[in-house]
């Protein structure tokens, strides 16, 4: 019987050795990068696009209000009512971020010697909401000499929106 069947050739011995001493570090060093460094948190999620109120306020002869207020009042949020004020074409635009689909929006207009008009109720918000209001001048005081009235125009302007100037950003409550 040949006594050399147990042993192992040396050329076997150091491809052992050798595979020992390179693999054991490796896994080692894998294992220790794995244990201290965990997966990192998920991306957030893309924000939302803002959610936008814009519109025009104009007269009952169809010329635009300059200076006219507009408010906003947002349910399901904090703070508020938001303001705007109309510019020269009579638009308004306010931008809001955060707000819930849910959420609805109460949208005011007034306008020193124009008549109240009632608020525009918004019971689902979008991604742009449009209200537009059209304001009567209140009746001169009795006695008062009248002021001239401006000639209607034929039909209402065009509406000119405004660019978007900042961002509100809005809180929800926690319900």
């Amino acid at each position: 019987m040949n006594m050399n069947t147990n042993r192992k050739s040396p050329l076997r011995k150091f491809t052992i050795w050798i595979g020992g001493a390179v693999v054991a570090p490796v896994l080692t060093a894998v294992l220790i990068y794995h244990l201290n460094n965990p997966t990192p948190p998920p991306a957030p999620s893309p924000t939302p696009a803002p959610i936008t109120f814009e519109g025009m306020v104009i007269t009952d002869t169809n010329a635009p209000l300059k200076g006219a207020r507009v408010s906003f009042d947002i349910s399901d949020t904090q703070g508020g009512p938001y303001l705007d004020l109309t510019d020269e074409h009579g638009s308004y635009r306010v931008d809001f971020a955060g707000l819930k689909p849910s959420s609805g929006a109460s949208v005011r207009v007034e306008a020193i010697g124009f008549k109240p008009v009632p608020p525009k109720l918004l019971h689902t918000i979008q991604n742009e909401n449009r209200a537009d209001f059209v304001l009567t001048p209140m009746p001169p005081p009795v006695g008062a000499s009248p002021t001239p009235t401006p000639v209607p125009l034929a039909h209402p302007p065009m509406y000119v929106r405004r660019l978007p100037t900042q961002v509100i950003r809005i809180t929800p409550l926690n319900r």
